[in-house]
C-alpha cells in the first residue's frame, strides 16, 4: 500500500542565489526524523513535553492537531470557525480552527500560528485501508513561513530555528509560486513536470492526462494501485546530476494545476533546504 498526501501550500516567493555558508548557526535546532510506513516523523516538545508530529511539506495549514494535543497546548484558542479543504482525492472537509498565540516548540518561538482540528484526508493507491493509519498531529509549510529548515531524509534530521546555513555542496533550485505550494520543474530527455514537494506522500505521482498531453514515454511496474489500473510511471529528475525517479501515475483533481507530486522517492536522494522568508530553495545529495 502507498499513502500519498497533498494540501495546497501558501504562495511562495522567487528563488534567490543562496550565499555559500560553512556551518549550521549554533543555535539551530536538530532533531531525529523516524519514517512510520515511509512518511517522517519528528518529536518535538510543547511545554517542556515531547509530542509526535507529521512533517507534511504539502499541507497548507501550519498545525493539524490531534484531540489530545488540542487539550495540552498552552495558550490554544477555538476561533468558532470551520476550515474547508480538499485533497488529492478530491474529498472535501471541515475541521474547527484555532489560534495559538505564540507557539514555542523547542525553545524556538513561532509567534501567533493559526491551524485547525487534525481530521485523516489524502489520497491511498493500493488495496482499502483496514483502518485509519493517521495518528500524528501534522506540521505543514506555512509554520516554517520565518523559519528556514533542512530536512535530510537519508540523515533522518530535521533542523530549524536559527538561519540555517549551508556550504558549497548545495545546488539552488528555481521555484514557482503555485496555490498547492513549492513547485518544483523536474525534466526528463523528453520534456518536465511541475512538482509539488510533498514530504509526507510514500511516493511520486504525475497526473495521467497530463503525461498523455505531453506524449511521454512511459514504463510498466508491478503495483497494485487499485481494480482495474495498470501501474504506469514516467522518468524525472533534476537533469545534472544522475539522479532519476519514477513518479507513477494517478488522475488527479481538475483543480490541481502542478503535474503531480514529488515525494519519498525524491526525498531519499537529497537533504532538502526551504528558507520561504529568504526565497531559497536548494538540494544536496546524499552522497555528498
Amino acid at each position: 500500500m502507498m499513502r500519498l498526501r497533498w494540501m495546497p501550500a501558501a504562495a511562495l516567493s522567487a528563488a534567490l542565489a543562496l550565499p555559500a555558508y560553512v556551518a549550521l548557526a549554533a543555535s539551530t535546532v536538530t532533531v531525529p526524523v523516524e519514517l512510520q510506513d515511509g512518511r517522517p516523523v519528528v518529536s518535538l516538545k510543547i511545554a517542556g513535553k515531547s509530542h509526535p508530529f507529521l512533517l507534511d511539506t504539502g499541507s497548507n495549514t501550519a498545525l493539524h492537531l490531534t484531540p489530545d494535543l488540542l487539550a495540552k497546548v498552552p495558550g490554544l484558542k477555538l476561533t468558532g470557525r470551520k476550515l474547508h479543504t480538499r485533497d488529492l482525492s478530491g474529498q472535501e472537509q471541515e475541521a474547527d480552527e484555532f489560534v495559538i498565540l505564540d507557539l514555542v516548540l523547542n525553545g524556538v518561538h513561532f509567534g501567533e500560528v493559526r491551524g485547525q482540528a487534525f481530521k485523516p484526508w489524502g489520497l491511498h493507491l493500493g488495496e482499502p485501508l483496514p483502518q485509519p493509519e493517521d495518528k500524528f498531529s501534522v506540521i505543514g509549510l506555512p509554520l516554517f513561513a520565518k523559519q528556514a529548515f533542512v530536512y535530510d531524509y537519508s540523515a533522518r534530521q530535521f533542523s530549524f530555528g536559527a538561519k540555517v546555513q549551508h556550504g558549497g555542496l548545495w545546488k539552488v533550485l528555481p521555484y514557482e509560486a503555485s496555490k498547492e505550494g513549492l513547485v518544483v520543474r523536474f525534466v526528463n530527455p523528453r520534456t518536465s513536470y511541475r512538482l509539488v514537494l510533498d514530504s509526507a506522500s510514500t511516493i511520486s505521482v504525475v497526473s495521467r492526462q497530463r503525461a498523455e498531453e505531453k506524449n511521454d514515454e512511459t514504463g510498466t511496474c508491478p503495483m497494485n494501485i487499485g481494480p482495474g489500473r495498470g501501474c504506469n510511471y514516467v522518468e524525472a529528475g533534476l537533469g545534472d546530476d544522475g539522479i532519476s525517479f519514477q513518479p507513477l501515475l494517478h488522475d488527479l483533481p481538475e483543480q490541481f494545476t502542478a503535474d503531480g507530486i514529488a515525494g519519498a522517492d525524491f526525498f531519499q536522494h537529497y537533504a532538502v533546504y526551504i528558507d520561504q522568508a529568504g526565497g531559497q530553495v536548494a538540494v544536496r545529495r546524499k552522497d555528498r
